[in-house]
């Protein structure tokens, strides 16, 4: 990553404003260098001042982090006792008593209790799941502006959970807590601008809302902003762009981007040819049950590539894979199936049942 990052640095001092802010993005994120929000600055500074439109954002942004207190979840008031009950209530598990103490308070116009209720009426916590009353008590919050209901409220209407699809509500819905700065409306909002759903498609407002939730934390968002540079551009800033963002999300625990790790790195793309990274990847998200890397790693161990061919450890990861849905995987492991012995069959399913015993892990 070093020489990426030089490479950068040398395109952005010939005035190249992609390279400017992608560099900016660097050490703003502190991406496999120490975070140095002051050359975040400079560069986000000299690519605004070139057009791009997305640095004149950032540079606003550490402006007003710099001079933003951080508020509490509760804004600083001290919890009521019916707000101290209630969560006793729920964290002991009695949520129909929770139910009850929140009612009272939601009746009374409490948003958050309001908001509350409708979690746990969407959750089936203390009552039956009801969409449709969940509905109700977000839509009570969200008019008196509390994000989280917002956020839910347009999740709501983007499924058609508890009333027809609207994704024009959604939109909006998602727009009013992205401006406030929700990242989790934030990633919501620029993947509908990307789908073009309830919003006229804008390939380029998707990309800035995905990138200001992304710079929040926002792991789905920088998965979302990974697939898409891969997917849309052979651009190498973008390419690379795509590796920092799958790289953020890997750390976070996504096995989505680290499958799309593996796979670069069994590609060679945007890095060189490592079977051994590609592995490692590969491993870390089968083991959260992601299908496309389990069916990967017996491939890998079908062939014998970059590891010792095995194919009872194939037979193992093909199981797995056609165990969450991978149709192609199903095929592969019957095909394999025909050229195991009885004995090998067996053997595989005790690796099957260990790998199961040990949570994944090390298998």
């Amino acid at each position: 990553m070093a020489k990426a990052i030089d490479y950068m640095t040398l395109a952005a001092e010939k005035d190249f404003a992609a390279a400017q802010n992608s560099l900016a993005e660097l050490y703003y994120i502190g991406y496999e260098t120490k975070q140095d929000l002051a050359l975040a600055q400079k560069w986000y500074q000299r690519a605004a001042e070139q057009g791009i439109e997305e640095a004149s954002w950032d540079l606003k942004g550490m402006a007003e982090a710099e001079k933003s207190p951080t508020l509490s979840s509760s804004n600083n008031n001290t919890p009521s006792r019916d707000d101290q009950l209630w969560t006793t209530l729920f964290q002991k598990g009695e949520y129909t008593q929770a139910a009850e103490v929140l009612t009272e308070l939601a009746e009374k116009g409490d948003k958050v209790a309001q908001f509350n209720l409708g979690v746990l009426s969407y959750q089936g916590q203390g009552k039956p799941r009801d969409y449709k009353q969940a509905f109700e008590w977000y839509s009570k919050a969200a008019e008196q502006g509390y994000t989280d209901a917002q956020f839910n409220l347009g999740k709501m209407y983007e499924h058609g959970e508890g009333m027809g699809q609207d994704y024009v509500a959604a939109a909006k819905l998602y727009r009013a807590g992205a401006n406030k700065g929700d990242h989790y409306s934030q990633a919501a909002l620029g993947m509908l601008y990307i789908q073009g759903k309830g919003v006229d498609q804008d390939l380029k407002e998707g990309i800035i809302w995905l990138t200001r939730s992304a710079k929040q934390g926002n792991m789905e968002a920088q998965v979302n902003l990974g697939i898409f540079f891969i997917e849309n551009s052979r651009d190498l800033f973008k390419v690379d762009e795509a590796i920092q963002w799958f790289s953020l999300a890997a750390r976070q625990g996504s096995a989505l981007a680290q499958a799309n790790l593996g796979r670069l790195a069994l590609q060679g793309r945007g890095m060189p040819k490592n079977y051994a990274k590609a592995l490692d990847w590969f491993k870390q998200s089968a083991a959260q049950g992601n299908s496309y890397s389990q069916r990967n790693l017996a491939v890998m161990y079908y062939k014998g590539d970059g590891v010792e061919k095995d194919l009872l450890r194939a037979k193992m990861w093909f199981f797995f894979a056609a165990e969450n849905g991978h149709a192609k995987a199903a095929q592969n492991m019957q095909s394999l199936d025909e050229d195991l012995s009885t004995e090998e069959k067996e053997t595989a399913a005790k690796l099957i049942q260990n790998c199961i015993a040990q949570n994944y892990q090390g298998c």
